[in-house]
């Protein structure tokens, strides 16, 4: 990979350089092994490039640019043709502020004023989860909390290291405990994280998430981790110890793959998604067994599984890139996503129960400004009050 010709460019550079556009906009496997492979050999850069991606995010108004593969090129020189740099000031002007929102709506709506549905309705407090900072608490005792987004990178003996998303080193502990014990990771809604294990095994933490975990798998037999809410995770190869994900209702088991486990208490249907590989999953009330490959899914439902099918994977790990993209789904699955990404209170009546989205959010704006969006385009209003945020259906634009 030639990466010279990126030394020397600045966050300006990077914001308009069509390559890097694809990256943001549209990602492959190229562009981000790419991406991934030039900041692991220049780090130097990172904050360049941190900051293009932040210019780049805020350059698209909502509902102007279509993200079907056809109009990839298209979208491309849009957002290029987007940015002014004066290069004299070395000033960056960007003349769209807003997040896009691509909606096609499907309706059957039915008109049932009864009231206000919390999109939280059934909350289980777990390991403290209320916090707003994120908590890595040790097993032997003590605890570290950070106000921004976080990596923990365990090494081969249990050491840790706590970075942000600069790569910047926040804290650094050397391992003094039992490595049978389990660590604990709370990430509260409104945060994310991610987390190197000692195996090498790398998982991403989506809001309102505990995962439960060894400093080093000294077990000969197999790895296990413990969690509640969601993660993407992928699982380094080991032929001779398998490794297991146990969740309140379910757990799933696996050699070396890739995928998605959504299993917040308080949601009605979990699911696991598989990116790459395979897994086998048992539930914990009927002792239920499936095996999920690439590209398939298991719902379970009232801790019962519902049985395979195949899916778009990037619709439900989409999340890990600071995006949000659903096919027909309900709106009301949307807002409730929305809550615990942004850490807000999102309610609804049951008169929008029935309203489906096909779309992408992309969430490096304000809350506000992504409710505002969603808005424009669907037949829904909302309205603040103290402690909540309430959508209504609202056919009058």
């Amino acid at each position: 990979m030639k990466f010279s010709h990126y030394l020397t460019y600045t966050a300006a550079d990077f914001s308009t350089d069509p390559f890097f556009l694809e990256w943001r906009w549209f990602q492959t496997e190229e562009t981000c092994l790419f991406w991934t492979s030039f900041l692991a050999q220049h780090p130097e850069k990172s904050e360049e490039v941190l900051l293009a991606v932040k210019i780049v995010e805020m350059l698209v108004e909502g509902n102007e640019v279509s993200f079907s593969p056809q109009d990839k090129e298209s979208a491309v020189k849009k957002l290029t043709s987007r940015v002014y740099i004066h290069k004299k000031r070395k000033k960056i002007t960007v003349y769209s502020l807003s997040t896009v929102v691509v909606f096609f709506l499907f309706f059957l709506l039915t008109y049932k004023n009864t009231g206000v549905i919390n999109s939280e309705s059934d909350k289980k407090n777990f390991a403290d989860i209320s916090e707003k900072e994120v908590q890595l608490i040790f097993s032997a005792g003590g605890k570290v909390s950070f106000k921004e987004d976080i990596q923990i990178k365990y090494d081969t003996t249990g050491n840790i290291v706590v970075q942000n998303e600069l790569g910047e080193m926040l804290e650094k502990h050397e391992s003094d405990e039992t490595h049978i014990a389990l660590n604990r990771l709370i990430v509260p809604k409104g945060k994310r994280s991610s987390l190197l294990l000692a195996d090498g095994s790398k998982i991403w933490v989506n809001s309102g998430t505990t995962v439960e975990f060894p400093s080093v798998f000294e077990n000969r037999d197999e790895r296990k981790i413990k969690i509640e809410g969601e993660i993407y995770i992928e699982v380094e190869k080991d032929t001779q110890r398998p490794f297991l994900i146990s969740t309140p209702d379910f757990e799933v088991a696996v050699l070396g793959t890739k995928f998605n486990i959504s299993a917040y208490p308080e949601d009605p249907v979990q699911h696991v998604t598989v990116a790459e590989g395979m897994v086998s999953v048992v539930s914990e009330a009927k002792k239920q067994r499936n095996v999920v490959a690439q590209n398939q899914q298991l719902q379970i439902i009232d801790k019962m599984q519902s049985g395979v099918t195949h899916v778009d994977v990037y619709n439900f790990t989409s999340w890990k890139d600071g995006i949000l993209r659903f096919e027909s789904e309900p709106l009301k699955n949307i807002l409730t996503r929305l809550s615990r990404y942004y850490d807000i209170n999102l309610a609804y009546g049951d008169d929008i129960e029935s309203i489906r989205c096909s779309g992408k959010l992309y969430l490096f704006d304000e809350w506000k400004m992504v409710l505002d969006n969603i808005t424009k385009v669907s037949p829904v209003a909302y309205s603040e009050n103290e402690d909540e945020i309430i959508f209504r259906y609202n056919a009058i634009k």
